[in-house]
């Protein structure tokens, strides 16, 4: 397994929307799917709780159609899954700071593999505009059910963003695409 922000995309539509539906709820005291709290959503929409637990539900269902699992245990994609991988920059300011951190991208992959809906929780700001820009011109084998390509809600993908140590050893994505 590779570690850090290149270990791979990591699917997990149940586990991220299921977070995310039970933040929401305990953040504006709506614990149940009969609560009446009302809630901006990732994407701006305004959700009440029964809608945030039917959109988890809907992506739940809809990973587990094409064999991906809907909890935090999720399908890691390969490597050799990706027809072109995320290659975040560091952004300066962080770098010149000696600032580290790390982001958890939420997106869709859509039926063309191109992240859709990207969102992202960082531990410092610094890093969402580099973190969503590498996402966004990633490229992913489209997973395909019935021999179709088909959407996939709901992927998290995790990025750390560590200052290159002097004498630290390589990682193994250092390692693999270097040289590319």
């Amino acid at each position: 397994m590779i570690k850090n922000w290149e270990s791979g995309m990591r699917s997990s539509g149940q586990s991220v929307c299921g977070v995310v539906a039970v933040t929401v709820m305990a953040l504006t005291g709506c614990a149940s799917d009969q609560g009446v709290g009302r809630t901006p959503d990732r994407f701006g929409e305004t959700l009440t709780c029964p809608e945030i637990v039917a959109r988890v539900s809907s992506a739940a269902d809809a990973r587990k159609a094409i064999g991906l699992s809907a909890y935090s245990d999720g399908k890691e994609i390969d490597w050799e899954d990706f027809t072109k991988p995320p290659r975040p920059n560091y952004p300066k300011e962080a770098a010149m700071a000696g600032v580290e951190g790390r982001c958890d991208i939420y997106f869709d992959l859509s039926a063309d593999g191109v992240p859709t809906n990207i969102a992202s929780a960082c531990t410092n700001g610094v890093f969402t505009r580099d973190a969503q820009t590498a996402v966004r011109a990633m490229r992913v084998k489209p997973y395909t059910f019935e021999g179709e390509p088909v959407l996939v809600p709901g992927i998290m993908y995790p990025m750390t963003f560590n200052l290159e140590i002097s004498g630290r050893e390589k990682t193994e994505f250092e390692r693999i695409c270097g040289a590319q």
